[in-house]
């Protein structure tokens, strides 16, 4: 990158106008609006950047949402998108062997405005049920009377690695929904499509179209 393009980049970043007549230089200009994280954006601008590059890292965050061509009306219409979402994101957590403490839902409306909440969980969480769960508690804090919904989404952060911890007594309802997700996730792993097993609550409905 040319010099005259690292300033560019870096006026850019600083909102600022590139006008060589100011006599203005864009680290001086950054830094005086950001202080010392001035001089690391601009080396960031150039293509500098020292810190290591964790290849083996966690993911910050795992989601699915969709745009929907006809608008969804009513909890029940969105809150089966959110089980569509959060069956997606529950085979995700489990093929990558994660756990998350966060759920965040998302929901757009016609007009296009934008509502998130996000709750974060005392344990963390790894199937569909529990996913689902937690979404419909945020759900419920997001108004949907005389609205019309555009796009549902359900997301999951503060991700550890492996399954949610064990109870102290044996819980055959939490064994039975880990048996199923690590099915599920399996065999739509295999077909290579996210929608080879599917609820029954949510036969006929809109696929999830993107992440």
């Amino acid at each position: 990158m040319g010099r005259r393009a690292e300033d560019r980049a870096a006026f850019a970043l600083a909102g600022l106008r590139d006008d060589r007549r100011s006599g203005e230089r864009p680290r001086a200009a950054l830094e005086e609006l950001l202080g010392k994280w001035g001089a690391h954006i601009v080396e960031l601008a150039k293509g500098h950047d020292p810190r290591d590059v964790d290849a083996h890292g966690l993911a910050g965050s795992i989601g699915a949402e969709q745009t929907y061509e006809e608008d969804l009306v009513g909890v029940d219409a969105v809150g089966a998108s959110l089980l569509a979402h959060a069956s997606r994101v529950a085979r995700r957590l489990m093929r990558a062997g994660l756990s998350a403490r966060t759920v965040v839902v998302k929901i757009k409306y016609a007009d296009f405005t934008l509502r998130t909440r996000r709750a974060t969980l005392r344990e963390p969480v790894q199937d569909t049920d529990a996913v689902h769960g937690a979404a419909l508690e945020l759900l419920a804090r997001i108004p949907l009377t005389d609205r019309r919904v555009r796009l549902t989404g359900v997301s999951v952060a503060g991700l550890v690695a492996g399954p949610p911890p064990r109870t102290l007594l044996p819980d055959a309802q939490a064994d039975k929904r880990r048996k199923v997700e690590e099915v599920t996730a399996r065999i739509t792993e295999r077909f290579g499509d996210e929608d080879a097993v599917t609820r029954a609550a949510l036969l006929g409905r809109t696929r999830v179209g993107r992440d």
